[in-house]
């Protein structure tokens, strides 16, 4: 199964039914993993956990509603059940209950079972986690690992007969 990238919301640039590619975050993931745009939408699921953007927030960055946030995340939890989600930024990371450091899978429970999450600083480039050469590089190893773990299920999926 696929892993999915979860975001906080659509970019005010981007287009909320094609989450996380358009804007600034969608287009630094796709570059870390070094995908085509095809292979980048094969290998993993996008989703947003707020469904529009909501707007500036006080200093660099865009608005973070924490409550509404952790309500879109216990919505999610049950479609979450053994999968593995990369969640983008700490806001999103908060709003799942993970504790973590950046590119660290962790364990957690959600209806009928359990999940693997990762945090990944926002990728938006604001953050400045993504000012250290190394973390970028270890970002980028991390996305092309899982993507092409995400490549290799699509085709098996596409062999076996339904």
């Amino acid at each position: 199964m696929r892993t999915i990238f979860i975001g906080q919301a659509p970019s005010r640039y981007s287009d909320p039914r094609r989450p996380l590619i358009g804007g600034r975050s969608g287009t630094k993931l796709q570059e870390l993993c070094g995908f085509s745009l095809r292979q980048y939408f094969e290998a993993f699921e996008r989703r947003n956990l707020l469904p529009e953007w909501p707007g500036p927030g006080r200093d660099k960055g865009d608005a973070f509603p924490a409550g509404l946030a952790h309500e879109a995340a216990k919505a999610m939890l049950a479609g979450l059940r053994a999968r593995r989600a990369v969640l983008l930024g700490r806001g999103v990371a908060e709003a799942f209950g993970l504790c973590a450091p950046p590119l660290e899978w962790t364990r957690l429970p959600c209806p009928g079972g359990w999940y693997e999450a990762a945090y990944l600083p926002h990728p938006s480039g604001l953050n400045h986690w993504w000012n250290v050469a190394e973390n970028a590089a270890a970002a980028a190893r991390f996305l092309q690992a899982e993507g092409l773990a995400g490549l290799q299920g699509v085709a098996v999926e596409a062999q076996c007969p339904r």
